[in-house]
């Protein structure tokens, strides 16, 4: 009776681990999600919740920065600085996405002080109406203003909103950006 009893959690067991979740390491990849497995060289802090991770890969001489959202990361339950200086399974999509380097109305800038100081030929632009500018920023995170041209197409940018642009609300501008790749930790596992 008692090899019975045996058999029966030793198969339960192993149905639980075949059949149980997946860890991350184990899991596919979403659509364009890539992943690394390296040492967590480093993890700078930036404005809550944001970190900037970077990681080598053995064999690799240079390191991959990486941007990771806290709130929106699975981290499986550690914190950011639980994976520094170790060895990580870190997942990730690279995406790129507009920076904005000036605002102009009238061909002045509305960007008072933070305007750029450097010429903006070469920089890419969209000319159309502003929204997202109705009130000064808040909090850590940027807020999300758009430029959206006579075709209907919208340009969205991260900033923070400063006085300067509120008046630009609603009319017509012309922003000047650069596109800017960054790699999003989407997940983050201690490596086996």
């Amino acid at each position: 009776m008692l090899k019975r009893v045996h058999a029966a959690l030793a198969a339960a067991a192993f149905v639980l681990v075949a059949c149980g979740p997946k860890t991350e390491a184990e899991r596919p990849l979403a659509e364009g999600e890539q992943q690394i497995v390296g040492k967590i060289v480093r993890i700078e802090d930036g404005a809550y919740p944001m970190f900037f991770v970077h990681v080598i890969a053995p064999g690799q001489s240079s390191e991959l920065p990486l941007d990771l959202n806290a709130e929106e990361a699975d981290l499986g339950g550690k914190s950011a600085g639980d994976f520094d200086g170790k060895n990580a399974t870190v997942t990730y999509v690279v995406e790129s996405k507009p920076s904005l380097v000036d605002v102009r109305m009238d061909g002045q800038t509305v960007l008072g002080d933070a305007a750029p100081t450097v010429p903006l030929d070469g920089k890419a632009s969209v000319t159309g109406v502003l929204s997202g500018a109705s009130e000064i920023s808040g909090g850590d995170l940027p807020d999300e203003i758009t430029v959206t041209d006579a075709g209907g197409k919208a340009t969205t940018f991260a900033y923070y909103v400063i006085p300067s642009m509120i008046p630009a609300n609603g009319r017509q501008v012309t922003a000047y950006y650069t596109d800017d790749t960054r790699n999003r930790v989407t997940a983050m596992r201690p490596a086996k």
